[in-house]
C-alpha cells in the first residue's frame, strides 16, 4: 500500500510555499489521513518485501542498516567557501577554469543567421522538442516518449522541482547518495524534507528502501564515477514495488559511460521511477542547456509539470537548435570523449613531473591527492593563488564531513589549451 505522510502546513512567507500544497492534502485525505513515523514505516515495508528477497539477504533490518542521518545544514553554509557551488562561482574568473563539471569546449555549433533566428521565433515548440528529444535518444539508447517528460532549462531546476513534488506529496523521508554534489542535498532540504546519507554500495541502497519514502541515486556518480552492474537494476526494482519507494536517479553523467540497458529498463517499466537527463555535462552550448524529467506514472507527471510551470513556461527554442546542432556535429559524446583523453593524458604527465602520484581519471574528471610539498593552505586554494580553479572532494560529503587527504577534482571537458596552460602553471608551482 502506498503510505504518504501528511505535508506541512503551507508557511506564510510565499517564497517558502510548497507548491501543490492543496493537492498533497487531497491525497493524504484519501489515502485515509493517516500517519506514520519511520520506525513504523520500516516495519511496514520489511512485512511487504517477498520472502525470497529477505532470505537471499537482500533485505535487512532497520538495526543492521549502516546508514546515518543527516544533520541540518550549518548555520555557515552561505559563507565563504562553503558550497561547491561558491568554488564554482570563483572559478568563472579564473585564467584556468577546471572546477565546474559542465562541457566547455569551443563551440562549433553552425552560425544562427537573423533569418535562422526569425525562423526559430515561429517554429513549431511540441515538433522541435520531438526532435531534440529523438536525437538525444539515439546516443542514450532510450525512446523517449515526449509525453511523459517535463524539460527544463537546466539540471538544478529540475532536481528542485522533483523536490517539491515529494514535499508535496508527502514524501520527506529521502535517503541521498553520499559523496555526490552537494547542491542535490541543499535543494531537498530547502524544501523541507529529512535526508540520510548512503553510501555507494549496493546492499545499503536496498536497506534504505525500507524506511524512506523515496531514494535519490546518482548515477555514473559524480565525482567518483561509481555505477552499479546492470543486475542490480533489476534487483531494485523488487525494492522498489515491495516497499512502494520512489526512485529518483540523476543520470546527467550518463554519456561518459557505455548505455546502461539495465537502468533504461527500469525506467521504462516501473512507474515508481524518475529519472533526470541532461545536456549540460556532454556538449558544449554556452550554458544553453536542456534538462528532462520523466516517469511512467501519470499522476506523478502531472504534478511535476505543474510545479515546473509555476518556474519556468518552457525551453528556449535557442537552446533546443544549439544542443541538436551540437549533438549532430560532435557525433553525440565522441568530441568530447576524445578532448578528455587528450586532456588527462597532458595533466597526468604534469601530475608525475611534480611528484603527484596517486590521481585517476571520473568520467569527464581527474581526482588529484596532494604531495607533502602541496600542503599549506589546501590544495584548491594553492592552485586558484596560481589561476587554476578546482574543487575539493571533501566538500561532496554532503553529510559526514569526510576529509579525503586533500584530494580536488579537477574538471577536463575544456579546450585542450586550457588544460595545457593548467599544466604549465602546475610545473611551475611544484615542481
Amino acid at each position: 500500500m502506498l503510505v504518504f505522510r501528511r505535508p506541512a502546513p503551507a508557511r506564510t512567507a510565499s517564497h517558502e510555499r510548497a507548491p501543490g500544497a492543496a493537492v498533497a492534502n487531497q491525497i493524504w485525505s484519501l489515502c485515509g489521513g493517516v500517519e506514520h513515523d519511520r520506525k513504523d514505516l520500516t516495519r511496514q515495508k520489511l512485512d511487504a518485501c517477498p520472502v525470497r528477497l529477505r532470505s537471499a539477504g537482500l533485505v535487512m533490518t532497520a538495526a543492521r542498516r549502516s546508514l546515518h542521518d543527516a544533520s541540518p545544514l550549518s548555520a555557515a553554509t552561505n559563507k565563504g567557501h562553503e558550497t561547491l557551488t561558491a568554488y564554482e562561482v570563483e572559478g568563472l574568473s579564473a585564467p584556468c577554469n577546471l572546477a565546474d563539471g559542465h562541457a566547455k569546449l569551443r563551440p562549433i555549433a553552425q552560425k544562427l543567421s537573423r533569418r535562422h533566428i526569425a525562423a526559430l521565433a515561429a517554429v513549431d515548440p511540441q515538433g522541435q522538442e520531438k526532435h531534440f528529444l529523438e536525437i538525444i535518444g539515439s546516443f542514450a539508447g532510450e525512446r523517449f516518449d515526449q509525453r511523459g517528460l517535463v524539460l527544463f532549462p537546466s539540471a538544478s531546476l529540475a532536481i528542485d522541482t522533483i523536490a517539491k513534488f515529494l514535499a508535496a506529496t508527502g514524501r520527506r523521508q529521502v535517503a541521498l547518495l553520499e559523496p555526490t554534489f552537494d547542491n542535490i542535498a541543499l535543494l531537498l532540504k530547502r524544501a523541507g524534507l529529512g535526508l540520510t546519507a548512503v553510501r555507494e554500495s549496493t546492499t545499503d541502497i536496498y536497506e534504505a528502501c525500507l524506511d524512506h519514502d523515496a531514494l535519490f541515486l546518482v548515477s555514473p556518480n559524480n565525482p567518483t564515477g561509481w555505477h552499479p552492474e546492470p543486475p542490480f537494476w533489476d534487483a531494485l526494482g523488487e525494492h522498489l514495488t515491495a516497499t512502494q519507494t520512489l526512485l529518483i536517479v540523476d543520470r546527467t553523467f550518463r554519456f561518459f559511460l557505455p548505455v546502461d540497458a539495465g537502468l533504461n529498463e527500469l525506467a521504462a517499466t516501473n512507474p515508481l521511477v524518475i529519472t533526470i537527463d541532461d545536456t549540460g555535462k556532454t556538449w558544449s552550448t554556452l550554458e544553453c542547456k536542456v534538462s528532462f524529467a520523466g516517469t511512467l506514472r501519470r499522476s506523478y507527471l502531472a504534478l511535476i509539470r505543474e510545479i515546473a510551470e509555476e518556474i519556468v513556461l518552457n525551453v528556449s527554442p535557442l537552446s533546443l537548435e544549439l544542443c541538436i546542432q551540437t549533438m549532430r556535429l560532435e557525433r553525440g559524446a565522441t568530441r568530447i570523449s576524445t578532448s578528455i583523453l587528450q586532456n588527462q593524458e597532458t595533466m597526468a604527465s604534469a601530475l608525475r613531473d611534480c611528484g603527484f602520484q596517486n590521481y585517476r581519471g571520473s568520467l569527464s574528471f581527474l581526482l588529484v591527492q596532494a604531495t607533502a610539498t602541496a600542503t599549506g593552505s589546501g590544495l584548491v586554494e594553492d592552485l586558484l593563488a596560481e589561476g587554476v580553479a578546482t574543487l575539493p572532494l571533501a566538500k561532496f560529503y554532503w553529510n559526514s564531513g569526510a576529509n579525503p587527504p586533500n584530494t580536488v577534482r579537477m574538471s577536463l571537458a575544456r579546450p585542450p589549451e586550457t588544460v595545457a596552460k593548467a599544466a604549465d602553471i602546475l610545473r611551475r608551482k611544484f615542481s
